[in-house]
């Protein structure tokens, strides 16, 4: 993304790194795109799927600092949590969200 250096960086860490899950992980384009975007604004390698996960929707929410986002994140965060858990107990395995009209 620009930076030689920060990619060679990451590529250290990973190489270092003893954590095999993380490099299963990365082999899917948009799990290491998304840990890309992490390691590039300073965040460490996460140590699970759901790590990979909680730092990117960090990384989102730094990417998209508006206040009435940030204003919101709790009732997102919440409401987000509720999808999940339905889908969860429903045995769902892909959600389709539409979009109302009044947003």
């Amino acid at each position: 993304m620009g930076d030689a250096a920060t990619g060679e960086s990451l590529e250290a860490a990973l190489a270092q790194s003893e954590n095999s899950r993380l490099k299963e992980l990365i082999q899917n384009p948009l799990r290491l795109w998304m840990l890309c975007q992490i390691w590039q604004t300073g965040g460490g390698l996460p140590e699970t799927q759901a790590g990979l996960y909680g730092q990117f929707v960090d990384w989102v929410y730094d990417w998209k600092a508006d206040e009435e986002i940030l204003d919101q994140r709790e009732a997102i965060d919440t409401a987000l949590a509720r999808l999940a858990l339905a889908a969860m107990e429903q045995n769902v395995s892909r959600i389709l969200l539409s979009v109302a009209s009044d947003c």
